[in-house]
């Protein structure tokens, strides 16, 4: 079974939960942006949560579906059409053979994620199928979709037969579904809470308020890489020159005193100074925004970082073991 691109969009990949383990040979992370939702759409398929799936970025693609499918959507909201109807996002959708799944209008988020029961055969790759833009490697040859790409998958049905699709219906799915946690978690403007560091500690009392209670926009500029943010320019602090290793989400100071956060696809080293790292939780609501969007920074404890983590760890757990108990019927509620 394969799965056609008839059109790409902006930045359709394969990501899985990342390459780990290489980054003392100056090998990325890579992966998903908005992990949280990566793994909602591979459990709502009967996946792993580490299958690789697609990160659809501001426009969606539009593809071709040779065989029958279990496919979800989740993350950011956008319009989605099977076979010319409207279709829901968050909760697994049976599509029969020859199907045609659209992406329309961004309703709100910039990025969705589509995960295929069974997932896709593509090369492992420093253990990983994660799409490396920056370098040229995994995923689909390294790069983003095109149009006219066929993706191989591994067992569409998953766990469903075949009869179970083979209807006159434009696709199946069930009453159940997941809620919308960008909604219910955005604010306006959004509010990132990190971790500080002794950098931070150093920082004049003027330049830490300034961080704490300014409103920063992202900036055009913006990738997988890192987001370049426009707004009170933070001045002093007591730094060195030595380069250091950084992550997903550590916020950089560059010259010009606007705050950098750096995202998926970040280098492994950098030598500007860091004032910490946002919380893992909150990378989904990072993923979500759009340039010109704004946000606040916000400094909490260790220990609430550690709360909020663990909270979302056994959320997850409690959806895997209720997903046990539904199914893909029409009648389910």
């Amino acid at each position: 079974m394969s799965i056609v691109v008839k059109r790409a969009g902006v930045q359709t990949t394969i990501q899985d939960l990342g390459r780990f383990g290489f980054g003392n040979f100056g090998i990325q992370t890579s992966g998903p942006m908005d992990v949280f939702s990566y793994k909602l759409s591979n459990l709502l398929v009967g996946n792993k949560t580490s299958e690789a799936a697609f990160e659809i970025t501001i426009t969606g693609p539009t593809l071709y579906f040779r065989s029958p499918a279990i496919i979800a959507v989740t993350g950011g909201s956008f319009e989605l059409k099977v076979n010319g109807s409207p279709c829901p996002m968050r909760r697994p959708v049976g599509i029969p053979a020859h199907s045609e799944l659209k992406f329309g209008n961004r309703v709100n988020g910039v990025r969705a994620y589509l995960a295929v029961a069974g997932g896709f055969k593509v090369a492992n790759i420093f253990l990983s199928k994660a799409t490396n833009l920056t370098e040229g490697f995994g995923g689909y040859y390294g790069r983003a979709l095109k149009r006219g790409d066929e993706i191989i998958c591994s067992k569409p049905l998953g766990d469903f037969k075949k009869g179970d699709l083979e209807l006159n219906k434009p696709f199946l799915t069930p009453k159940w579904y997941l809620p919308n946690f960008f909604e219910l978690r955005q604010k306006k403007p959004s509010v990132i809470r990190f971790i500080s560091n002794d950098f931070f500690k150093s920082l004049p009392p003027a330049s830490k308020r300034a961080l704490l209670n300014s409103r920063y926009t992202l900036l055009s500029g913006s990738n997988r890489i890192g987001y370049r943010l426009s707004g009170t320019k933070i001045c002093g602090g007591k730094g060195d020159d030595l380069s250091r290793p950084v992550t997903f989400g550590a916020i950089q100071l560059p010259p010009d005193g606007n705050p950098i956060i750096l995202m998926a696809d970040c280098q492994t080293v950098g030598g500007y100074p860091t004032l910490g790292a946002v919380i893992s939780f909150d990378h989904s609501i990072l993923a979500q925004l759009a340039p010109g969007d704004d946000l606040m920074f916000e400094e909490i404890p260790l220990f609430e970082s550690q709360r909020l983590y663990l909270e979302q760890y056994k959320y997850l757990l409690q959806i895997k073991a209720s997903l046990k108990y539904r199914t893909i019927d029409e009648k389910t509620n």
